[in-house]
């Protein structure tokens, strides 16, 4: 390394520096030069740019950068902002432009060099994690990776509370049940005809799970389609009993056991209508299946199937085989409370796109009295037709 052109004063700061490198060195990484200028910056306590980058030659030259404006003018929490963005993105980071709402920083623009390393989207996350962590509230950013420029700005708060809206249906909604809103405000759907028929929602409890479901259920009654409902816990959604098209909600084991057989069932059945060209998918309605509280259920049946198993019968109740096989083939629609283990589902279930088969009960089935589970079976009810 030369250097010249030093400054006054003692010891004072050369104003250019010339690196020579070996020839082995990998100078093709878009980084390396800034973290050339940042160890020389570093070094002398100075700070320095890239003037001329010679590969051939092997050699680097930089300069002092002008003096910058006066830090400790600009507000605190601007500073800091600005400092850990460029720790983050390198020395050639620059702040474009910065808001405020009252003594409030909201946004922040910024252009950089920091190159492809921004094209994995695990760094882009770990930035933004940095960033919320570093300064007051939470943030997220917008970036344009063509453009090497990036915008932070505070999220928006979240409200304590929204109202679910009444469902007003179109042909472009018809298929799209509203859960939720996000942070900005736009409705949160599930998408029936999308690339994930089945809805799978986890959570601790007191997290919304229950109030999710509840939403997609009145969404879906309100769509004249059919709901079948497990509910282990036997009270979590016994309000629902009497709403308009939800044609069940079991809460007996038996019960519960027989709602998926029978899915199952209709399911294998509208293949059959499908692959003899009797039918064709658009003709069906669909049927919500809701599975609640799965690892409940799953410990339920596994007692109750003891209790009654006889020899020569299977080791564990067929009803497990049947819940994979709606996960995996069909598209009748399934929200469970909980994440099944994949030992039950199978692999295969948390990926599969699985072929369209909605329900066809045209209208409503008259609630089951009794809780006894072969007389479920047994009552078909007026309502069902051949196609």
């Amino acid at each position: 390394m030369r250097a010249k052109s030093w400054t006054r004063g003692w010891p004072g700061h050369p104003g250019k520096l010339e690196l020579r490198y070996a020839p082995g060195v990998d100078d093709s990484d878009p980084l390396w030069l800034q973290e050339i200028a940042a160890a020389c910056s570093r070094r002398l306590l100075a700070r320095y740019t890239v003037l001329d980058h010679n590969a051939r030659r092997c050699r680097v030259r930089l300069a002092l950068a002008a003096p910058e404006a006066d830090v400790a003018a600009l507000p605190a929490v601007q500073a800091r902002a600005e400092r850990t963005v460029i720790e983050l993105l390198g020395p050639t980071t620059k702040i474009t432009k910065v808001s405020f709402d009252d003594d409030q920083l909201i946004d922040l623009a910024v252009s950089h060099e920091a190159g492809t390393k921004l094209a994995a989207p695990q760094y882009r996350h770990r930035i933004e994690r940095v960033i919320s962590t570093m300064l007051p509230g939470r943030w997220r950013a917008h970036w344009d990776l063509e453009a090497d420029t990036v915008r932070f700005e505070v999220r928006p708060a979240m409200p304590t509370k929204v109202d679910h809206p009444t469902p007003v249906l179109t042909k472009d909604n018809l298929y799209k049940l509203p859960m939720a809103a996000t942070e900005d405000g736009k409705a949160l759907c599930w998408n029936m005809r999308g690339t994930a028929p089945h809805l799978m929602i986890c959570g601790k409890t007191g997290t919304g799970k229950t109030v999710t479901i509840t939403g997609v259920v009145m969404e879906a009654a309100a769509r004249g389609w059919p709901i079948w409902m497990c509910d282990p816990k036997t009270v979590e959604f016994i309000g629902l009993r009497r709403w308009p098209n939800v044609q069940i909600v079991a809460t007996s084991v038996a019960d519960m056991v027989v709602v998926i057989l029978r899915a199952q069932q209709e399911m294998e059945r509208r293949y059959a209508m499908v692959e003899a060209e009797q039918a064709d998918d658009d003709e069906f309605e669909p049927l919500i299946l809701v599975l609640d509280e799965y690892r409940d259920f799953m410990a339920m049946v596994t007692a109750w199937w003891q209790s009654i198993k006889q020899r020569g019968m299977p080791t564990k109740c067929p009803v497990f085989e049947a819940v994979g096989s709606l996960a995996r083939k069909g598209r009748s629609r399934v929200g469970d409370g909980h994440a099944p283990p994949e030992d039950v589902i199978g692999d295969s279930a948390s990926s599969h796109k699985g072929r369209s088969g909605p329900a066809q009960c045209v209208r409503l089935l008259p609630q089951p009295q009794g809780q006894d589970g072969e007389a479920l079976a047994d009552r078909r009810g007026a309502g069902w037709r051949s196609r």
